[in-house]
């Protein structure tokens, strides 16, 4: 029968230390696979994959994320930035000795394997995503989208098209179309990247969304926590 084992991690914010409430099973050593849970969820709703992960071979990791369940929960709004969320990540692979993890994400928790595939991945074997699609990060909120799109005459006017058809052309008098989200993939003109987006590699975008990511404060205890390319 395999056993669970419940401790508390502490990983370090800044100069704030910030304590997961971290669920294991399996033998240290072995292959290790990260759950990371959904909202509004704990490390409670991978009680059956653990077992059954562990039985086939893996050291299997499940944390209340900060703000959920045991875990600590910070009072900034800062603190739940997903560049936070995923060092967390970084923490805890730091912390139980591995360079390389299978990373599988749900709900909320997909959001956060994806930006850490995106920062880091050398840390990632492999990625899975349940439920929600990876999702590149963009310079609008979600709530302001909503907004500029319900305030758009042309989104409550365009209907569905059919799979095979083509859109009906705008008459000139037509409203201008729904907003779309633009992508923020600015240069990175401190480490002397320049030219547009449009010149660069997806790649080498997200290399300098990391790079401004990796300027926070490291600390002693997890000096790898950084988000780095």
């Amino acid at each position: 029968m395999i056993e669970f084992n419940n401790e508390t991690v502490n990983v370090t914010d800044g100069d704030d230390h910030i304590a997961l409430s971290v669920t294991t099973a399996g033998t240290k050593g072995d292959p290790a696979v990260i759950l990371l849970h959904g909202f509004p969820e704990t490390s409670l709703s991978w009680r059956h994959q653990l077992p059954a992960l562990a039985e086939a071979g893996h050291f299997v990791i499940a944390a209340d994320g900060r703000g959920f369940g045991n875990s600590d929960c910070p009072e900034a709004v800062e603190a739940y930035r997903i560049d936070q969320l995923t060092g967390d990540v970084v923490a805890l692979a730091a912390h139980y000795g591995y360079d390389e993890l299978v990373v599988v994400g749900h709900d909320w928790g997909s959001l956060i394997a994806g930006s850490l595939a995106a920062f880091r991945p050398d840390l990632v074997r492999a990625l899975v995503l349940m439920s929600v699609p990876y999702q590149i990060r963009t310079s609008v909120s979600i709530p302001s989208i909503r907004k500029r799109r319900a305030s758009s005459p042309s989104c409550a006017e365009t209907g569905p098209v059919s799979a095979g058809t083509d859109p009906p052309e705008p008459s000139p008098e037509a409203p201008a179309p729904c907003p779309a989200p633009s992508l923020d993939l600015s240069p990175d003109t401190s480490s002397g990247t320049s030219g547009p987006a449009s010149d660069r590699s997806p790649r080498s975008a997200t290399s300098c969304a990391a790079r401004s990511l990796s300027s926070r404060p490291s600390n002693a205890r997890y000096p790898d926590r950084r988000l780095r390319p």
